[in-house]
């Protein structure tokens, strides 16, 4: 008895492969450029790609591993037993059940009344049973699926926000593959159930083999060809009728796999375009690029439309054949079977049993074939998962070379830096740079010079030729301030360092911030990006840095969306807040310098604390200028 979602009910699957693992250097920036023609059908190259997915599986090992030592991986392997046991005994149920078809039909040719009613209540009660088991299995089945689900996507989110920000250095090193977010959610879901479903499916055609084989075998008279005699002959048809429908199996599906995988890919691009659109919404109107991002989007719905269209025609095919097939194979063991009957070596009960017991060890035979598109999904989902795990691996071991390196710097106060970092566009920055604490240093230059790579560097996500030595207790603040749907509460305490502040704490930093509107939202849950002018979404930032309290801060263009007067003000309220912090700023915007003794109210407004009793800041301006690459 097999459950009616099992794979090895289905001529073919229908699901789409999860994507197979991208070079890294695929980036889905131009999401709906045509593809690569499709690889030829049957290539060599093709074959061992598969070959390599299905071995990718290895490289989550170690991952699976260390699941399976905790609580909850234990706990998964015994619901994963108790799913073992009722599939025996669903298999255990189907073998009784042909041993009731032989004996219903013998009593029928009988017309033995008593016999027959008597078999139909022992049907009922077996029947009973066989639902029960089921259905009990398939809930417990499903339970395991999604409880491994939420336990390898638990982890899997644990290693891409991982407190080395792997996430970040491999998109900065374009190295990231393709859409990371479905690797995580998609590919670990369909892992855990491809992964369960295909062993239990396995485990079952196994056992199904195994019972049935026996029973056909019993059933068979020797079959004699001459001057030979071939015992069990019904098995060995069994067997070759199997291995050709297989193979003809095989050679009509083989091309839906690559149609799936490209499929699968169309189908992110296109998402990832729309996406992008919605994103961009306010660049795309002020542009009125509307016209242009319809004949794209059509464009890639075409092209994904037209691939369907071929899939759908390769599946008819496959349809077409694995149908017929599935009808022939039940009709096969009574044609061979039918001179036994007529000989009168085998009852119609055993021509009945003779029957089932041929379609359930052809089935199990073709577990391969009829499960090969699971298989194919399987193997793409395996290679992604391991691509995007091996990727995080090197991620996490840079960041550990890197924080190695800067163990001299641990004992380190604000920064030294003098250095050569390699911009994007090939030329070289050369930075000599140096902050204490309690100091404000801006770094000016030309669009393009390298600041803000150097900034990026200074905050270990970088590379560097030479000396810099900084205080590990750093806060960086990129340009484009980040807020999310939550509180505003939420957004002011993001952060691993951000730790606990009472309402009042939040209340005279919103005042000293010039955010005293804000001051009754706290709880507020809404979508802060669009809530916020981009001033005031700069400044929620720079009080979450507040709080974070860290020894050095780095400023990228952080009052960028703030007037002169009021971004002088803003920065002043900062250095007043963390008079202690070396604060390194990259600026276009110029800022009065030298020694600042102010307290209390500044011109804006802003309430800044008095620094009695503690020495002036220091402001000074550092100019950077990249230079020309030398050759190598």
């Amino acid at each position: 008895m097999n459950r009616s979602d099992s794979p090895t009910n289905q001529p073919h699957a229908d699901t789409e492969p999860a994507q197979p693992t991208a070079t890294p250097s695929r980036e889905p920036r131009e999401p709906l450029e045509p593809r690569e023609p499709l690889e030829p059908r049957g290539s060599r190259d093709s074959r061992l790609r598969l070959l390599s997915r299905i071995f990718a599986l290895t490289g989550l090992w170690g991952f699976l591993k260390d699941y399976a030592k905790t609580k909850e991986g234990k706990v998964s392997f015994l619901l994963f037993v108790i799913v073992l046991l009722g599939n025996a005994a669903g298999v255990e149920a189907a073998l009784w059940l042909n041993a009731w078809n032989g004996r219903f039909f013998d009593a029928l040719a009988a017309v033995d009344r008593a016999k027959i009613v008597e078999e139909l209540v022992t049907f009922v009660g077996i029947v009973s049973v066989v639902i029960l088991v089921l259905v009990a299995t398939s809930y417990v089945q499903d339970r395991l699926v999604i409880k491994v689900r939420r336990e390898l996507t638990e982890r899997m989110i644990e290693r891409w926000l991982s407190d080395a920000s792997a996430h970040y250095r491999l998109s900065l090193k374009g190295t990231e593959p393709d859409n990371p977010d479905q690797r995580i959610l998609e590919d670990t879901g369909d892992f855990a159930a491809l992964s369960i479903n295909l062993l239990m499916s396995a485990y079952e055609s196994l056992l199904t083999l195994i019972g049935f084989s026996a029973i056909l075998w019993s059933l068979s008279t020797p079959l004699v060809v001459g001057e030979w005699t071939i015992p069990g002959y019904m098995l060995w048809a069994c067997v070759l009728y199997t291995v050709l429908g297989t193979w003809l199996t095989h050679l009509i599906g083989r091309p839906l796999k690559r149609l799936n995988v490209e499929a699968q890919h169309r189908e992110a691009d296109l998402r990832f375009a729309f996406i992008e659109k919605r994103r961009h919404g306010d660049a795309v109107a002020g542009a009125k690029g509307e016209a242009f991002e319809r004949r794209k989007l059509t464009a890639g719905l075409h092209h994904l439309t037209d691939l369907l269209i071929r899939r759908a025609k390769k599946s008819r095919d496959l349809d077409l054949f694995t149908v017929g097939l599935g009808q022939i194979t039940h009709l096969t063991p009574l044609v061979l079977g039918l001179p036994s009957l007529f000989a009168g070596t085998i009852a119609l009960g055993g021509l009945m049993q003779l029957r089932g017991a041929f379609a359930d060890v052809a089935r199990a035979l073709s577990w391969v074939i009829l499960s090969y598109d699971q298989l194919a999904h399987f193997a793409a989902v395996c290679a992604r998962l391991n691509g995007l795990l091996t990727a995080l691996e090197a991620a996490d071991r840079e960041a550990a070379e890197k924080a190695e390196g800067r163990k001299s710097a641990e004992t380190a106060q604000g920064l030294r830096a003098c250095v050569a970092v390699a911009i994007p566009d090939g030329r070289v920055l050369r930075a000599d740079v140096s902050g204490a604490p309690g100091e404000t240093v801006f770094l000016t230059g030309p669009s393009g010079t390298g600041k803000s790579t150097f900034l990026r560097t200074v905050a270990g996500f970088g590379e560097a030729d030479g000396e810099l030595s900084v205080d590990p207790s750093l806060a960086w603040v990129p340009q484009a301030p980040y807020l999310f749907v939550g509180t505003l509460r939420e957004n002011l305490l993001y952060g691993a360092d951000a730790g606990e502040a009472g309402d009042q704490r939040l209340w005279d930093l919103l005042d000293t911030f010039g955010l005293s509107g804000l001051k009754g939202r706290l709880l507020d849950v809404c979508d802060w990006r669009t809530r916020l002018s981009g001033g005031e979404a700069q400044r929620v930032v720079l009080i979450r840095a507040v709080l974070a309290a860290p020894k050095v801060l780095l400023l990228d263009e952080a009052t960028s969306a703030l007037d002169p007067a009021l971004a002088d003000a803003v920065l002043r309220t900062l250095e007043a807040e963390l008079p202690e912090t070396l604060i390194l700023a990259v600026t276009h915007q110029i800022f009065p310098t030298g020694a600042d003794e102010s307290s209390g109210s500044n011109e804006s407004g802003f309430r800044r604390p008095g620094r009695s009793g503690r020495p002036a800041r220091t402001r000074r301006t550092v100019r950077l200028e990249s230079v020309s690459a030398v050759p190598a």
